[in-house]
């Protein structure tokens, strides 16, 4: 009975209990490990995998915010060591939350030991649970355990320079004041940094004053700081007579499109 075919309506009813075809059922088994794969390839996106992520250590961070200009340059030339036991083809760089959103320009190269340079590709990346804007940096080569490469972090920021006071009369000096980090701001602890903040002017109104800092002409010295702990962040403030004209720059000069080297 269970195999018997009934007629009904002038069509044909056929059992319930047909079995699958094999190539029906293979489909049905690939489905979901499709599904599965796409859902680990947008995890990976979200927060890439570093090999040694956690062993990695700035040493010797010679950083330099020049704000001659309106817009805001800021180097950082570093040794990058992998403590780590096996070797990693990649680094995170972070930007501090308070400048993220005002990036024009980053770029990233790799001093070898003959005095060459490489330009090393950056790939933007998401770190969940920490502030700033992250790139993933791919190295030329990996980084054995035990390593150390020299690298050289350039960026430039626009609008980050804010008038003080915001209004003033036509024959007063304007001032203006930066605010950023004292230190590297960064994924990974750093061993010893240098902080170098080259301003408009001999005209210095105020200036943080953490460490001790020295002071000359049109720039002030922080540091050395030791043993800084990954993510830390201590806010700079200097304000200075601004030497150059205190006019919105035209949008061809903020630099608005973002690049990457």
């Amino acid at each position: 009975m269970g195999a018997e075919i009934a007629r009904r309506s002038g069509g044909l009813l056929r059992s319930s209990r047909q079995h699958p075809s094999p190539s029906a059922a293979l489909h049905a088994m690939r489905a979901p490990l499709a599904i599965s794969v796409l859902l680990c390839g947008l995890l990976a996106s979200l927060r890439p995998v570093h090999g040694g992520e956690s062993a990695l250590v700035n040493e010797d961070v010679r950083r330099s915010i020049d704000l001659g200009t309106h817009l805001a340059k800021i180097t950082a030339e570093l040794t990058l060591a992998n403590g780590g036991p096996s070797a990693t083809s990649s680094f995170l760089l972070a930007l501090e939350p308070s400048l993220e959103s005002h990036l024009a320009y980053i770029g990233v190269t790799l001093k070898n030991n003959d005095e060459e340079e490489s330009s090393l590709n950056l790939e933007e990346t998401v770190v969940r649970g920490q502030s700033g804007r992250f790139f993933n940096v791919r190295l030329a080569s990996s980084l054995a355990a035990g390593a150390k490469v020299k690298l050289a972090i350039e960026t430039t920021f626009t609008h980050v320079l804010r008038p003080f006071p915001t209004h003033i009369a036509q024959a007063e000096k304007q001032y203006v004041v930066f605010e950023g980090s004292h230190y590297f701001y960064s994924p990974y602890p750093t061993k010893s940094q240098t902080t170098r903040v080259k301003l408009a002017s001999k005209n210095i109104e105020s200036y943080t004053k953490l460490g001790n800092p020295s002071k000359s002409e049109d720039s002030i010295d922080y540091g050395p700081f030791k043993d800084v702990a990954a993510y830390s962040q201590v806010t700079v403030a200097t304000g200075f007579c601004c030497a150059f004209p205190s006019i919105p720059l035209p949008p061809s000069a903020n630099l608005p499109c973002l690049s990457f080297q």
